[in-house]
């Protein structure tokens, strides 16, 4: 913030504000509903009708909410979706709702509501002696300090509101909150400051002073537009101000303009669209002494206090960690497991799955039975006893038999599919008679009857 005096334009010299009677017809109207948005700034208005008027009067106003009781009349630069409100009335300029602002450059803004012991960060000057609290939508400052935001903004098609609570704030001690463009990645803190008055170890640069009060009676709203920081004195206005004020800033989709409305001072212009859009806008806050607007009495720096409450911002993050959304982003879904392989189809019917299977599952009692089921079922070549190539002699047939608990009866199927011929000695006969009967067995019941066959097998060999 600057430490020397500033030159002040008076507003009604500074700032045209357009004046013009407009038949409330001209306003789309909902009472009892809600349209949300941005607001660009607050009017007494005695009916409905007429806050349509002011809206459709007033630069940049596209709709507006209208509260019964206490006669508050909210011009809104964007409107959202109608939500019900039976204290309020609302409207829209034209026979349908105005249009969002523009998006920023690079896509759309995002509506944040920060968490400022997370969002945002102490910048204690040599000799500073003040405390913050941070509260769930704001803090409170007592004494001389500073704090930050992490992340740089770009507000085109957005912008920022808060409350301010001064009946703690001392005259002759100045409160505020302002923005610079210092650029670098995010906002490491008071290493990377810079503001329009530069010197004593300060660089310079761009500076927008939303509002700097004078304890809780008076404002100035000032730009400072030279990206060096040359314009120390810059311009804007002043007007007066309460303890306890609502703030709002909107900025044009191209960032381009801004409209500033402090209390019941509004303001418009420059919104620094370059330096913004390439470095982003760092939100400074800080109480101190040596230059105020106005003239509210002295009073002591390090008893004031003030308060800033309800902070929304509605912009892109530029560089910094991204501050608490006041949507937050659904959480992701957990990635879908692989799909595990399909087994091969099973031939249909076919117990077990395969020919093999199948002829193991075979019972003893209907083992031959139960192979033939299987070939006709598993696809088999016919009747298989060993569920695949039972080959084309008895030994082939049992050498490929199971060798579980199957075998004996697999063996069975076997003998009966390759039948072999009767023998003489219960073994091999060999190839002639003479081979024959030296392979009877000696028992004398059995070597009678077993010479006898093999002379029947080899007839034609004499002993």
């Amino acid at each position: 913030m600057r430490s020397a005096s500033v030159v002040l334009i008076a507003p009604a010299a500074a700032f045209n504000i357009l004046s013009q009677h407009v038949e409330s017809g001209s306003c789309d109207q909902h009472d009892g509903m809600n349209n949300g948005g941005s607001n660009l700034k607050m009017v007494t208005s005695g009916s409905a009708g007429d806050c349509c008027n002011q809206c459709t009067s007033t630069s940049g106003c596209v709709g507006y909410t209208w509260v019964k009781g206490n006669s508050e009349c909210w011009l809104k630069s964007a409107v959202g979706s109608l939500s019900s409100d039976s204290d309020v009335v609302s409207g829209s300029v034209g026979s349908g709702p105005g249009p969002s602002p523009g998006p920023s450059p690079s896509g759309g803004v995002v509506e944040y509501c920060p968490d400022p012991a997370q969002d945002f960060q102490e910048e204690r000057e040599p000799g500073a002696g003040g405390t913050v609290t941070w509260t769930d939508d704001g803090w409170s400052i007592q004494g001389w300090l500073r704090v930050s935001s992490k992340a740089s903004f770009d507000f085109s098609g957005g912008g920022a509101t808060w409350s301010m609570d001064l009946g703690g704030a001392h005259g002759g001690v100045n409160n505020n909150m302002y923005v610079t463009y210092p650029g670098g990645s995010g906002n490491p803190g008071i290493s990377n400051y810079c503001d329009s008055g530069g010197g004593a170890g300060i660089r310079g640069c761009a500076e927008m002073d939303w509002t700097e009060n004078n304890g809780g009676c008076f404002q100035a709203t000032t730009w400072h537009d030279d990206a060096g920081g040359g314009d120390h004195g810059g311009y804007g206005g002043s007007g007066g101000i309460g303890s306890n004020i609502d703030c709002s800033t909107s900025y044009s989709g191209d960032g381009s303009h801004v409209d500033i409305q402090i209390g019941g001072n509004h303001y418009d212009g420059n919104g620094h669209q370059g330096e913004m859009t390439s470095k982003g806008a760092v939100i400074y806050s800080s109480q101190w002494t040596g230059w105020v607007p106005g003239d509210c009495g002295g009073g002591d720096r390090d008893s004031s206090v003030y308060k800033v409450k309800n902070l929304k911002i509605t912009a892109k993050v530029v560089s910094g960690p991204e501050p608490r959304r006041c949507h937050p982003l659904p959480p992701s879904p957990p990635p879908t497991p692989p799909t595990p392989p399909t087994p091969p189809p099973s031939p249909s019917g076919c117990p077990g799955g395969s020919l093999e299977a199948c002829v193991h599952q075979c019972p003893t009692a209907t083992f031959t039975a139960c192979v033939k089921d299987c070939n006709v079922h598993c696809g088999g070549g016919g009747d298989s006893c060993t569920g695949g190539d039972d080959g084309s002699d008895l030994p082939t047939c049992v050498h490929g038999c199971p060798s579980d608990s199957g075998f004996n009866n697999c063996v069975t199927c076997c003998a009966g599919k390759f039948p072999s011929t009767p023998t003489c000695t219960g073994g091999d006969d060999g190839a002639d008679l003479s081979s024959c009967v030296h392979a009877c067995p000696t028992d004398a019941d059995k070597f009678g009857p077993c010479v006898s066959c093999c002379s029947n097998k080899f007839p034609s060999v004499a002993i």
